[in-house]
């Protein structure tokens, strides 16, 4: 009888719902002192309650200073949205393991990635992209440290832009990107903003056209 009792509280505590309440506890017991976790670690938090990342690798992603390694590339001729599908799910599965975490933007041909987390395990990942047949031309546009994670809540997130978009994308992660104010632009989905706001202006290819279809 007691084992099975333990064993019971051992499932309970695998469960989405006692994560969440333990989450719930421990923000509450956090408010309003400087323990109140920030923003990053919030998201950190749900991909925990959610079951995707166990506590030692959220005090890893936390406790390591972030990288971040910003791209672009073109796809290889013929490559199909069900590739593009088989690139994200080899992403995200790596990517929890690695303690990496970023986005994917896909467009018509064109690849702009963001990768963020330790720099070892971010130059690891690039090297492996760099070699990977399903596209070339690779750009890096930004390789530096960082200060925060700023898709910490995906393993790869990813969204997929109209020509324009990317266009427009492209144009404003280059100096000699158009001077239009970041309201002027016409790209509204949110995590391409996020993308905007932290990396614009970073870097110009020696190629202007390398990144463009």
């Amino acid at each position: 009888m007691v084992e099975d009792s333990v064993q019971q509280s051992m499932n309970e505590e695998n469960t989405e719902e006692y994560r969440r309440r333990a989450i719930a506890w421990a923000l509450a017991f956090a408010r309003g002192t400087r323990l109140e976790p920030t923003d990053q670690e919030r998201l950190l938090l749900e991909r925990f309650a959610r079951g995707e990342l166990a506590l030692t690798q959220i005090e890893d992603m936390l406790t390591t200073p972030v990288h971040h390694l910003l791209y672009c590339s073109q796809a290889r001729p013929g490559l199909t949205h069900a590739d593009v599908e088989d690139i994200l799910k080899e992403s995200q599965l790596y990517n929890v393991k690695a303690g990496i975490t970023g986005l994917l933007c896909y467009s018509e041909g064109g690849f702009v990635q963001l990768l963020e987390g330790a720099q070892e395990a971010v130059h690891t990942l690039y090297a492996k992209i760099k070699r990977d047949a399903r596209h070339h031309g690779v750009t890096t546009l930004r390789d530096a440290a960082g200060t925060e994670r700023w898709f910490a809540q995906w393993s790869m997130a990813f969204t997929e832009a109209s020509p324009l978009e990317y266009f427009w994308l492209v144009s404003h992660l280059s100096p000699r990107g158009s001077a239009l104010s970041l309201p002027q632009v016409p790209i509204t989905d949110p995590q391409l903003l996020t993308l905007l706001h932290a990396f614009r202006h970073v870097h110009v290819p020696d190629n202007p056209n390398t990144c463009t279809n």
